[in-house]
Formats: structure tokens, C-alpha cells, sequence
């Protein structure tokens, strides 16, 4: 993508990314994200012990489409 994306498109791809960690948590699972300092936090939980995790970049955020990052996001929580 050769521009940066608006504010607009960034707060629709940090709900898309909400919508996929919600989609894949339940009572013994929890995909979570949050904010970082440099970027957006994805966790994955069983139960209480953490399993795995990732940052997504904040350049990422402000330059790739929500549907890649949430993308991203459906496959980690594959893994967990």
C-alpha cells in the first residue's frame, strides 16, 4: 500500500481484530489484544497460562488493511 491508511480504516481494522479475538475465545481458550507500546499485543490463553503471543507492529497497523491483520490474527488463534 503506498499510503498511510486514515484513522478511519485503522479503527476498522482494530475492530476487525477485536471481532476475530472475540470469534475464537471460550471458556478455555481467550485470544486477546491490546495496546503496546509499539503496537497492537495479540495473546493467546488456556485458561490462565499464557501459551503464545505476538506484536503487531504500529507501522503495520497504520499501513496494512484490517482484513490482512485480522488475517493474521485468525491463524494464531488457530494455533493456540
Amino acid at each position: 500500500m503506498d499510503r498511510p491508511l486514515s484513522a478511519q480504516e485503522i479503527c476498522a481494522g482494530l475492530a476487525a481484530i477485536g471481532q476475530v479475538a472475540a470469534r475464537h475465545s471460550d471458556p478455555h481458550r481467550t485470544i486477546r489484544a491490546s495496546l503496546a507500546p509499539d503496537g497492537i499485543a495479540v495473546e493467546g490463553f488456556r485458561g490462565p497460562k499464557r501459551i503464545d503471543g505476538f506484536v503487531i507492529p504500529l507501522r503495520d497497523l497504520a499501513r496494512r488493511p484490517g482484513y490482512l491483520l485480522a488475517h493474521e490474527v485468525e491463524r494464531f488463534a488457530g494455533r493456540i
